[in-house]
């Protein structure tokens, strides 16, 4: 659903609907001319998907470096 490098680029961070069907925010590390490790990731959050038809979402992080993702139909959250 959504991809982007950490402010400081050291992490990979990746928005996908799990086979579950839950949304999940998954965090890799990133080592300078490596590739990435599928079993490092870490989920930060995994979250119901109210809808299964609506697969919709983004990631971005502000000038703070305060992470955002976008997950389509559901309420806002502030995830600590």
């Amino acid at each position: 659903l959504g991809i982007a490098v950490t402010p400081d680029g050291s992490g990979l961070i990746v928005n996908y609907t799990a086979l579950d069907g839950t949304i999940t925010v998954e965090l890799f590390p990133l080592r300078s001319g490596q590739r990435v490790d599928p079993g490092s990731g870490r989920v930060l959050v995994s979250l119901p998907h109210p809808y299964a038809w609506h697969h919709g979402g983004d990631l971005a992080f502000d000038a703070a470096g305060d992470l955002f993702v976008a997950v389509g139909d559901m309420e806002a959250r502030q995830l600590d």
